[in-house]
């Protein structure tokens, strides 16, 4: 006979030997469980009965605990006020050894009532929330009870959960607060099957029962957890805070509601931003594994729900944090969210894994920060009318002074106003709120103004004179080349110098003149007047000075106006000092500089540096150069205006300002300019607050002149000018000659024994004195450092680099340079260090108005570098303008001098506006050669190019006796480091009867190898005779076999190609239409681009003109057009392994474009008419195209333009490149159709003269 415990195991392997042979039949849904069956109740009925005829004897311990656990409320009448009942009985159980412990009969009550008061009191204290509903849109395969699915039965709703809840858990507690009663088998923490859902309401109708095969025999509910159809149990799922529980009926196994048993694929086949919230790019592709979405600017968060298998658990991370399914994502400009998706078949073990990446992006919004810019402004100006005290008894009664609490408040408000400026990311509500805030502080900062208490003796103009003279020498105590102005003011002043100051000086200049061998500057030849000024003024002859005739510069008229207006009045004043004679040889005439002056006159009748507003300074100087003459009609007309035009600039305290800034120079240079006509100023009612004005500059501290009343030290440059203009008044007082005729200073002989020239190379160049600053033993801080020079030329990319305390713009720019391997050029003056060229490149390098400038935090200072003092976390960005400043945001219409600069010698270095240097036929070099075969060659050496940068050579023209020829900019070959064994190969080739032409340009070795050249910016330019052609003639290139657009034109008999490469061009007949441009009134653009290759149809017959076109499209035909191509690496990753991805490269590197983020292009968003106008301005500026001026364009809505594009659309609409629409508007926002584009890049491409 068997015991009892050999029975029981017997029996428990009976138990699951039926239980294996249920599974015959098969489960339904995937809930995954152990089904109970009736077998197992049976067995469990025998094992109770053994267990009770197992006669074994009760303890009385044992008994105790029964009696506890039964002492316990039942579930329904259980409360928390019952815990220490509970705690009781647990605690004595625990107490019983394991034998006795079998003996509690009751111990699945104590369990089930632990449990039950866990919940009530974790009901006051969830653990989180999750999401769940139940539904049914089952299919319906076979005739049931219920024909039609019953719909949505609970709606997605959020509902707690509490710590250690399972999926069923949850579904339990769900329904039954529903009032649905759920019947399942197991328990909710194993074994969990639903079965059917019961005694329930839907849609007004009582349903006893609804579960498996209600709706056939492949019927019954299925779950799925964010989306995904659980490959275990609902009790074997612990739900986490977001989580989305979907119970849905399936009518067949799934199938129909998306279950795919035999799919063990996890790639993701789409993605859906909820809510449109942003634009996905590229479109979604299942081999594309990186996406950009780009958002709109006030998007904070999104929901993403990529598309996948659903027997595939898909999962949404930022960094390590995951998001789940319908939960909002928080994202800024920048984030990067994973998307992974897993197949994984616990039985087989088959896995599938795939996963995609979505970096967001917000957009750019267009806002409006002209208001805040000028509300800056005018608080620069404001802040520079006040000085600081702590009392007011320093400050003259005249004055108004403010404490430096008051003031420091003032300068912050206008730093943080000046940093939103800078920020890019700025909304239209904060410029708003800035601008609000500003004025405000204005207006404190306005109250807070005191008068001056200080009661001091008279300040005379000649005390003035004196101190400031005084000033001057301990300033400059070794002159030397660049203090010409304080020797100036001091000669002409008579102020009494140290014995020999001003022998020391003329020798130092003579030193100076010899080192570089009497060329004080390539283009700036104010650098010779201002000499000949200074020097005449101690009676030196300028026309020798060491042996180099410095007058002489003055005879060629080019290069005297080279600047602008300022060379012509300095070149005149120069010229005036000692009645300078001019040979006939000289192009220079006094005529030709006042005629030269008198056509800059604006028709307010004042001058300026550039643009059309007086500026006062410029003014004051046309007044003082034109002066002698004044007894011609046309020039006393002039001066008479200027006069009136200054009378009404002055402001109400007889003041001037400049760049908005109120100066001390400004005032001086009016007062110079009324004296040099004979106005006393004091007893000139319109002029009478001037001096006093000029006066309230004074420095008690130090005799000299400040700046800006804020400042509370003297001003090198602003005491000079001071100076001089005090002496010019009291030579007016005393009867003397004027400030500038310096005839009172000219010997009778006034030519010197001619010194022996030095040979070249004896001298040295002096140096500037530098101090070095020694620096401290710790960083002060860290502050951003980049050196641009245009978005194709880098030499320093933003770094961080640490600072010390007290270092400047200018200490940080030598470290970071010197580090980096970059040159600098630099030269010290009187007023500061003065930056001249950085990695190579120098002012006027590119024009007349080019040069350094450098910005902090977005905003340029007007002193220099050496000035101003770092703060930790300072950016500076040291950036290389064409054209004053305009092109880099510079804004210095008005400003006399380089903004971020030092103010050099403000009389000739204010790079006033000129027209560029025209070509000369000294600026080329044409090499005649005979052509051999159909070849027109020419090879250079190293010592070739070094002698034509030497000579100044701009150009090279290679030719032959047939018309062939090869123009050459020689900036091309400068660029390139021949070795000793290399030359520059260069020829034209022409075959098939001037059908086929071959362009070599290249370096070759001594062993024959070559390697290509590049030329930058620059085309080399090929000239050929045309014979045999066509109206439908045109060129292409042929590459790797295709053909491709090339600029060229066809015209007097001629064919020019305008190439960067070496290639094979072809001239063939190409006429190409489209079906659907019969009535495109830009028909003709269309097809003059199409048959040069330039832009293409979206199919062989259809141009879809009406179409918008995107940026990758646009990118595509201004490259073409430009003949541009890839030869770095591609920093757009929306644009990697796309048709475009060599265009879209070769346009970045040409500075055309630079991307809507760092790294990514946003290829497939469409482009706006606006956005348009400023991508055809760019071409423009990419090959040197020199507007002679733009006016401003007037459509209706003018005002709906953003600003950044403005000049832009001014700039195309001047050309009549794009002139707005037949109803008087540009409509700057709408998106530029096909057709628009074909019109606007061939009118670019004519007024370029690329075709």
């Amino acid at each position: 006979m068997l015991s009892v415990t050999c029975l029981k195991k017997w029996l428990n392997i009976a138990v699951v030997t039926i239980m294996l042979m249920s599974l015959v039949t098969p489960a339904v849904g995937a809930q995954n469980v152990t089904n109970a069956t009736t077998t197992e109740d049976v067995v469990e009925n025998l094992l109770s009965e053994l267990d009770e005829s197992n006669e074994t004897a009760i303890d009385e311990n044992t008994q105790r605990v029964i009696s506890l656990i039964d002492a316990i409320p039942s579930i329904e009448q259980l409360n928390e006020t019952n815990h220490l009942l509970v705690q009781e009985a647990r605690a004595a159980y625990e107490k019983l050894t394991d034998e006795q412990k079998k003996n509690v009969t009751n111990l699945q009550a104590l369990v089930e009532k632990e449990n039950a008061l866990q919940a009530l009191s974790d009901v006051s204290n969830p653990a989180g929330y999750v999401y769940f509903s139940i539904e049914d849109f089952a299919e319906r395969v076979e005739y049931t009870d219920f024909p039609e699915p019953l719909g949505t039965i609970i709606e997605r709703a959020r509902v707690p959960f509490y710590d250690g809840d399972t999926i069923a858990d949850v579904t339990v507690r769900a329904l039954e607060e529903k009032g649905i009663t759920p019947v399942y088998s197991g328990t909710t923490k194993e074994g969990f099957y639903l079965s059917s859902i019961e005694n329930f309401t839907h849609n007004g109708e009582v349903i006893d029962k609804f579960g498996e095969f209600s709706a056939g025999y492949m019927s019954g509910w299925m779950i799925t957890l964010n989306d995904w159809f659980i490959n275990m149990g609902a009790s074997e799922f612990l739900v986490t805070e977001g989580d989305t529980i979907s119970w849905q009926y399936s009518g067949n196994m799934g199938e129909d509601i998306g279950a795919d048993w035999m799919n063990t694929s996890a790639k993701i086949t789409g993605l859906n931003i909820v809510g449109n919230a942003g634009q996905l790019s590229p479109e979604f592709d299942t081999e594309v594994k990186s996406y950009t979405l780009t958002v709109p600017k006030n998007i904070k968060a999104i929901q993403l729900k990529a598309e996948a298998n659903k027997m595939s658990r898909v999962q949404y991370y930022v960094g390590n944090v995951e998001y789940k399914l319908f939960n909002d994502i928080p994202v800024n400009n920048g984030t990067v969210i994973t998307i992974k998706s897993k197949f994984e078949d616990t039985m087989s073990g088959i896995t599938d894994t795939d996963e995609i990446t979505v970096k967001v992006v917000s957009e750019k919004v267009t806002t409006d920060k002209s208001e805040l810019q000028s509300t800056i402004t005018d608080a620069e100006a404001n802040k520079a009318t006040v000085a600081v005290s702590t009392d007011g008894k320093d400050i003259d009664s005249a004055n108004f002074w403010v404490t430096q609490s008051e003031l420091d408040t003032y300068v912050a408000a206008i730093t943080t106003a000046q940093a939103l400026m800078a920020d890019e990311a700025a909304t239209q509500e904060e410029i708003d709120a800035k601008t609000l805030a500003l004025n405000q502080a204005t207006a404190t900062f306005n109250n807070a103004k005191k008068a001056g208490l200080k009661v001091v003796e008279q300040l005379t103009t000649e005390k003035a004179y004196n101190t400031a003279s005084r000033y001057l020498v301990q300033l400059t105590p070794n002159p030397k080349f660049g203090n010409e102005w304080v020797i100036f003011a001091l000669a002409r002043g008579g102020y009494e110098v140290p014995v020999g100051y001003y022998d020391t000086y003329y020798n130092n200049v003579v030193d100076y003149v010899q080192s570089v061998n009497g060329k004080l500057h390539t283009h700036k030849y104010t650098e010779y007047s201002r000499l000949i000024i200074a020097l005449t003024a101690i009676g030196k002859d300028p026309r020798n000075v060491g042996g180099y005739n410095i007058v002489e510069k003055l005879y060629d008229f080019d290069n005297v106006v080279w600047q602008g207006v300022n060379g012509a009045y300095f070149g005149l004043i120069a010229l005036d000092t000692w009645g300078f004679e001019l040979p006939e040889s000289a192009t220079t005439t006094r005529q030709k500089l006042i005629d030269h002056i008198l056509s800059k006159q604006l028709t307010d009748g004042g001058f300026a540096l550039s643009g059309k507003t007086l500026d006062p300074d410029m003014t004051a100087m046309a007044i003082q150069a034109l002066a002698p003459y004044g007894n011609k009609a046309n020039v006393k007309a002039a001066i008479d205006r200027a006069v009136e035009a200054l009378e009404t600039a002055q402001k109400a305290n007889g003041g001037y300002a400049s760049w908005g800034v109120e100066s001390a120079e400004s005032v001086a240079q009016v007062i110079t300019a009324l004296v040099s006509i004979n106005i006393d100023p004091m007893q000139d009612e319109r002029f009478n607050k001037t001096v006093s004005n000029l006066l309230s500059f004074y420095s008690e501290t130090d005799g000299g002149f400040k700046h800006a009343l804020s400042e509370t030290k003297a001003n090198g440059m602003a005491t000079e000018q001071a100076s001089y203009t005090l002496a010019a008044y009291k030579r007016l007082l005393n009867g003397q000659t004027a400030l500038y005729n310096m005839l009172d200073t000219k010997p009778a002989d006034p030519t010197p024994d001619e010194p022996e020239k030095p040979n070249p190379g004896e001298t040295e160049k002096p140096t500037p004195d530098e101090t070095e600053k020694p620096k401290p033993e710790k960083p002060y801080g860290y502050s951003t450092f980049s050196i641009v020079i245009s978005s194709s030329e880098v030499p320093l990319a933003p770094i961080t680099t640490e600072i010390f305390e007290g270092e400047s713009v200018f200490d940080v720019l030598k470290r970071v340079t010197a580090e980096n391997d970059i040159s600098l050029s630099y030269r010290t003056t009187g007023y500061g260090i003065y930056v001249d060229g950085i990695n190579g490149l120098y002012e006027f390098d590119r024009g007349p108005e080019s040069g350094w400038m450098y910005r902090v935090n977005g905003v340029f200072p007007s002193h220099s570098a050496a000035l101003h003092i770092l703060q930790p976390g300072d950016r500076v960005e040291w950036l290389y303008t064409t054209n004053l400043g305009a092109d880099i945001g510079g804004n210095i219409e008005a400003d006399k001098n380089e903004p971020g600069q030092p103010e050099q010698d403000k009389e000739d270095d204010k790079n006033e506006p000129g027209q560029p240097e025209q070509d000369k036929e000294d600026d080329k070099i044409v090499i005649e050669v005979d052509s051999k075969e159909g070849t027109t060659e020419n090879t250079f050496t190293a010592d070739d190019i070094k002698q034509f940068a030497q000579s100044n050579i701009k150009t090279i023209v290679i030719q032959d006796k047939h018309g062939t020829k090869l123009e050459i900019p020689t900036s091309i070959l400068s660029s390139i480091h021949l070795a000793a064994d290399e030359k520059i190969i260069t020829a034209v080739t022409v075959q098939a009867e001037g059908k086929k032409i071959d362009v070599n340009l290249s370096i070759e070795k001594a062993d024959g190898t070559t390697k290509a050249i590049s030329t930058g910016k620059d085309y080399v330019k090929i000239t050929l005779p045309a014979s045999d052609v066509t109206a439908n003639t045109v060129v292409l290139q042929s590459v790797n076999g295709e053909y491709k657009a090339v600029p060229h034109k066809i015209v007097d008999g001629k064919i020019i190609i305008l190439t960067k490469t070496s290639g094979t061009f072809v001239l063939t007949e190409e006429t190409v239409t489209f079906k659907d441009i019969t009535e495109t009134f830009n028909k003709d653009e269309i097809e003059f681009l199409a048959s040069r290759h330039i832009i293409k149809g979206v199919n062989a017959d259809e141009f879809a003109p009406n179409k918008a076109i995107t940026r990758a499209q646009f990118a595509v035909m201004i490259s073409r057009a430009l003949g541009l191509q890839a030869s770095e690496e591609n920093p757009f990753s929306d644009t990697k392994g796309k048709w475009y991805e060599q265009e879209v490269q070769a346009l970045f590197e040409a500075g055309i474009t630079t991307g809507k983020t760092a790294d990514t292009f946003d290829p497939e968003s469409n482009i706006t008419r606006q956005q348009a106008a400023a991508f055809m301005a760019r071409v423009l500026a990419y090959v040197n195209f020199q507007a002679q001026s733009s006016t401003e364009a007037k459509f209706n809505d003018a005002n709906t333009i953003s600003p950044e594009f403005k000049q832009y659309i001014d700039l195309l609409n001047s050309l009549n490149i794009m002139t707005g629409k037949e109803d008087g508007t540009f409509d700057p926002c709408s998106s530029l159709t096909r057709a628009q584009m074909a019109k606007i890049l061939k009118r670019t491409l004519n007024v370029a003269d690329l075709m």
